[in-house]
């Protein structure tokens, strides 16, 4: 049973790792082949997956013994109502500009 808890932390960070990669491919293509040349989207797009990557370092500092602990959260899997609702914004921008980046669906 402890194996199989080591293998679900392994994989939802693997997880979240392929999502923040994703991210700033996102934003890499946005700046690379938008129709609207504007840098201030790419930039919003890398802030947003810093801010997702850096709460998760947080995360898994403190839970290594690290870090001291900090009232941070996993974003998308740890319950938190205020940190979910800025969450799901950032994911609803994101999901904006990821349309809107050369009329393609990514």
């Amino acid at each position: 049973m402890n194996n199989l808890k080591y293998f679900l932390k392994i994989f939802i960070f693997w997880l979240i790792y392929f999502f923040v990669n994703r991210l700033f491919f996102i934003a890499n293509y946005f700046e690379a082949f938008s129709q609207v040349s504007n840098d201030n989207i790419s930039l919003l797009l890398s802030g947003l997956a810093l801010q997702i990557a850096f709460q998760v370092l947080v995360n898994i500092g403190v839970s290594i013994n690290l870090l001291p602990t900090k009232g941070t959260i996993l974003p998308l899997i740890s319950y938190g109502g205020s940190s979910f609702i800025a969450t799901s914004a950032m994911m609803g921008m994101i999901l904006l500009y990821s349309r809107t980046s050369y009329g393609r669906m990514l």
